[in-house]
C-alpha cells in the first residue's frame, strides 16, 4: 500500500513538473513573438513615416504642399488650353499635393509671354510650365530661373537651342493619317475630280508646320501624288481671322477640294467661310464639294464632324489629360532633382484621329468626357 502511494505521488510531481515547463515555454514564445511584432510594428511605422517624408519634401527642403507652381499657357481662349490648364492643376493639387498653381495666359502673343514669365518670377513660384509662340524671346528670364534653381519646362514649341527639358506632342503620324484618310474618301466620293488642297495654318510657327502641315501633304500625296497644294494662307491666331483667310482662299481658289485648317479656330472658321460661300455642305456624311479636315477636336469641332449635313469630317484630339499630367510629371521631378534643370530632354504625348466613318459617337463621346469634361451628345438624331 505504501508503495502504491508512493508512486502516485511521484507521477503527480513528475506531471506538475511538465505542465510548468511548457507554461514556461508558452509564456516565453508568446513575449518573444509580442516583443517581435512591436518591434515590427514600430519599423514599419518609421518606415511609413520616412516614406511620407521623402514624398512630402522637394529638393529644397520645402514641403510639396507648400509648393507653387506657375503656368504660362500660349492661348486660354482656345478650347484645348482651357482643358489642358484645368487637367494641370487638377493634377498637380490632387496626386502631389501642391499648394497652387498660377496660371497667367500670354494670348498667343510673345511679349505677353515674356511678362508673363517675369511675373511668375517676381512671385517666386517653385516651378514653371512654358508655352509661347515664340520662347526664344524668353531666353533671359529662362536663364534667369534656372541660375535661381527653378525648374523650368517649355511646351510644345521647340527653342532654337533647347535649355531646359521639352514636352511636345508627337503629330506627325497622326496628320499624315488624316491626310491619307482625306484623300482617299475624296477620290472613293468623286474619283474623278482631281484633288486640290488648301491650308489655313500657322505660317510662321514651325513646330505645327513641321508636325501638322507638311505630314498632312505627305499623306495627301502618298494616296494621289497628282494631288495639287493650291494655297496655303495664315490663320492670325484666332477664328475669325481664320475665317478670314478661308474667304480670301475660296475666292481665289474655288476648285479647292480637300481644305485642312490645322486648329479648331483655323477649321471653324474655314467652315463658317465656306457656309457663307454657300458650301461646307454634306449629304448623308458624303461631303458635296469638299472635305475639311481639322485639329484639336474640340467639342465644336466634333459636334460638326459628326452632323450629316456637315463637310468638316476629319480632325485629330490633342490630348490634354495626357499632356497635361505629363507636364506635371515632369516639373515634380525636376523638383526631386530626377531630372537636370538644364537636361536636354525631350518627353512627348499624342493625338487621336477621329473621322466620321469610322469613330463612333460613343467612342468619341467617351474621350470628349475624359480629355474636355464634356457631356455633350454628338448624336443629331
Amino acid at each position: 500500500m505504501k508503495k502504491t502511494i508512493i508512486w502516485f505521488l511521484v507521477l503527480v510531481f513528475a506531471v506538475s513538473i511538465a505542465f510548468s515547463s511548457v507554461a514556461c515555454k508558452t509564456e516565453a514564445t508568446e513575449t518573444a513573438a509580442g516583443e517581435t511584432s512591436a518591434a515590427q510594428t514600430k519599423a514599419a511605422e518609421t518606415t511609413t513615416a520616412e516614406t511620407k517624408a521623402a514624398e512630402e519634401t522637394t529638393i529644397a527642403g520645402k514641403p510639396l504642399s507648400e509648393i507653387v507652381i506657375g503656368k504660362v499657357p500660349i492661348l486660354l481662349a482656345n478650347p484645348y488650353h482651357q482643358a489642358d490648364v484645368q487637367h494641370f492643376v487638377t493634377y498637380a493639387k490632387e496626386e502631389y499635393g501642391v499648394k497652387d498653381v498660377v496660371v497667367i495666359d500670354s494670348e498667343i502673343d510673345s511679349a505677353k509671354a515674356v511678362e508673363a514669365l517675369d511675373q511668375l518670377l517676381a512671385m517666386k513660384v517653385d516651378a514653371i510650365s512654358f508655352h509661347s509662340i515664340d520662347p526664344d524671346a524668353a531666353l533671359p528670364g529662362i536663364m534667369q530661373a534656372v541660375e535661381s534653381g527653378i525648374p523650368v519646362i517649355t511646351f510644345y514649341t521647340f527653342m532654337a537651342e533647347q535649355v531646359v527639358p521639352h514636352v511636345t506632342i508627337k503629330e506627325a503620324p497622326t496628320s499624315r493619317e488624316m491626310g491619307v484618310i482625306a484623300a482617299t474618301k475624296w477620290k472613293e466620293f468623286y474619283p474623278d475630280k482631281p484633288i486640290k488642297v488648301g491650308l489655313i495654318e500657322y505660317v510662321g510657327l514651325e513646330q505645327t508646320l513641321r508636325e501638322r502641315s507638311e505630314p498632312f501633304i505627305e499623306g495627301v500625296l502618298s494616296v494621289d501624288p497628282t494631288a495639287e497644294v493650291v494655297s496655303r494662307l495664315d490663320g492670325g491666331g484666332v477664328m475669325e481671322n481664320a475665317m478670314k483667310s478661308a474667304q480670301d482662299m475660296i475666292v481665289a481658289n474655288p476648285e479647292i477640294n480637300i481644305f485642312y485648317g490645322t486648329s479648331a479656330d483655323y477649321s471653324l472658321g474655314t467652315l463658317a467661310a465656306l457656309e457663307a460661300a454657300g458650301r461646307g455642305k454634306a449629304k448623308d456624311g458624303v461631303p458635296l464639294t469638299e472635305i475639311l479636315v481639322g485639329t484639336d477636336a474640340s467639342e465644336s469641332e466634333l459636334l460638326k464632324l459628326y452632323d450629316p449635313s456637315s463637310s468638316l469630317k476629319v480632325t485629330q484630339g490633342l490630348t490634354p489629360k495626357e499632356n497635361g499630367r505629363l507636364k506635371v510629371d515632369t516639373v515634380i521631378k525636376m523638383l526631386f532633382g530626377e531630372i537636370g534643370l538644364e537636361d536636354k530632354v525631350e518627353f512627348a504625348g499624342s493625338n487621336k484621329v477621329f473621322d466620321y466613318w469610322s469613330v463612333s459617337i460613343k467612342d468619341a463621346e467617351a474621350w470628349m468626357a475624359e480629355e474636355y469634361f464634356s457631356k455633350v451628345s454628338l448624336s443629331t438624331n
